[in-house]
């Protein structure tokens, strides 16, 4: 992946026998076995143009299981991350495909970060066992310490109730969806598909949000958004259809009617009502 060249070019053209001591000073000390080596100001510079042209056409003639090498089939790591780095140094010199393969290869080593921090966050919170039985607002067992969400905020300048929302989605991914942290660590699945599962098994059972990540993770990396969440759904409503019954109920007890004042002599009407409903009341 890491050319052996180099990166500046000055060794390029220095020949193979020339003494060490010679490669590292060229002063007036070399030896006088020293092979002539050509002067500094004649050694040609690669720029960055030049060094990304030349790494492109070795990736396009490079294949791995007889597959071209693309950032698309590579895994993600801080390794890819620092050759991407080099590569897209110079989006101008590249051409399109080249620029949708580094744009997807960036998407990639973002994943891969976000999934590894999911892992540091999930430590953290394995180290800070405490008594606090509520987890993003809902009351729910959790082993997560009652100030580890006050570390986390101050360090990333978030509020408590954000990092303690992360907090619990890194205990869940690992403890609970594993399969999936793994999925998205490889860089096949985005923050938000990652988020769209964890938030539709989120009030079910251990067992049962495993069932349902075990019918969606296959072909959620090749779906949009929408289709996962969608994909989720009717996943909860195959594995806990009396759950679904049940939620349902509890949630039309809370169905309101809310008038809200606006500007210029206007008001909004908002309502939460059961799916039936509005649409009975949207075709009048």
């Amino acid at each position: 992946m890491f050319d052996t060249v180099c990166s500046s070019g000055l060794l390029r053209d220095w020949p193979e026998d020339a003494p060490l001591d010679a490669v590292l000073d060229r002063g007036e000390d070399c030896p006088e076995d020293c092979p002539d080596l050509p002067p500094l100001e004649e050694v040609a510079v690669e720029t960055a143009e030049e060094r990304a042209a030349r790494q492109w056409r070795g990736r396009e003639e490079w294949l791995r299981f007889g597959v071209e090498r693309t950032y698309g089939n590579t895994e993600p790591s801080a390794l890819l991350g620092m050759e991407l780095d080099v590569d897209a140094d110079s989006p101008g010199s590249l051409s399109d495909a080249e620029l949708i393969d580094a744009v997807v290869g960036f998407d990639r080593v973002a994943a891969w970060a976000q999934a590894r921090r999911t892992e540091v966050l999930a430590e953290f919170a394995r180290r800070r066992p405490g008594d606090d039985n509520t987890m993003v607002a809902v009351d729910k067992p959790c082993g997560l310490g009652r100030f580890a969400p006050d570390e986390v905020g101050l360090a990333l300048r978030k509020s408590r109730m954000t990092a303690k929302a992360e907090l619990g989605r890194a205990v869940q991914l690992t403890q609970v969806l594993p399969e999936a942290l793994a999925v998205w660590k490889a860089g096949r699945l985005d923050e938000r598909r990652v988020a769209a599962i964890c938030d539709g098994v989120h009030y079910l059972p251990v067992d049962k949000a495993r069932a349902v990540q075990a019918r969606v993770l296959d072909r959620a990396p090749e779906q949009t958004l929408a289709q996962v969440k969608a994909a989720v759904k009717r996943a909860v409503a195959q594995v806990d259809p009396e759950g679904v019954f049940a939620r349902h109920r509890a949630a039309h007890r809370e169905r309101r009617v809310v008038l809200n004042p606006e500007e210029e002599g206007m008001a909004s009407l908002w309502a939460s009502m059961s799916a039936a409903d509005a649409l009975a009341c949207s075709g009048r």
